[in-house]
């Protein structure tokens, strides 16, 4: 399955589904209260937290698919279709506090666990786009300045 073949995908403009936005934010701080253990979201669950307040209104309408998807995205994966449930990070902060979203997510994205847990910050913050970056860094090297071992090769023959 490709990114493109989804309905939620990095281009789509984050004003198309709205809802998915405000469920993927207040979830986070519904799973920051009960850190250190997995809260598992299903369709069912996402309805019923709406109808309890737990989620903002705006929020109403929101399809677990898509919000898996949006977590997806958020955790640099694929778009699913695998044949096992994936593991993702993601880093937020909320009131000045670093923490961690563990999420669990379904291959046919159907639901998902999710778990926050404390944690330092990340040193660096991630590139814009941190896959394509960490692709260009292999094996790059700026001309002008030795490598210490070829030099030293060089050197010696």
């Amino acid at each position: 399955m490709r990114w493109e073949d989804q309905e939620l995908n990095h281009e789509v403009p984050e004003n198309k589904f709205p809802e998915v936005f405000f469920a993927g934010l207040f979830l986070l701080g519904c799973a920051s209260k009960q850190q250190g253990s997995f809260l598992p979201i299903d369709q069912q669950t996402l309805d019923e937290m709406v109808e309890k307040g737990d989620l903002p209104k705006k929020a109403q309408g929101v399809r677990i698919d898509r919000l898996c998807l949006h977590y997806r995205l958020f955790c640099r994966l694929g778009p699913g279709g695998d044949h096992c449930p994936v593991l993702g990070t993601t880093h937020f902060w909320e009131d000045s506090k670093s923490l961690y979203a563990i999420l669990y997510i379904s291959p046919k994205n159907d639901w998902f666990h999710i778990m926050v847990v404390g944690g330092e910050a990340p040193n660096q913050p991630a590139a814009p786009n941190a896959g394509i970056a960490s692709q260009l860094t292999i094996g790059h090297y700026r001309p002008g300045v030795g490598e210490p071992e070829r030099s030293a090769a060089m050197s010696t023959s």
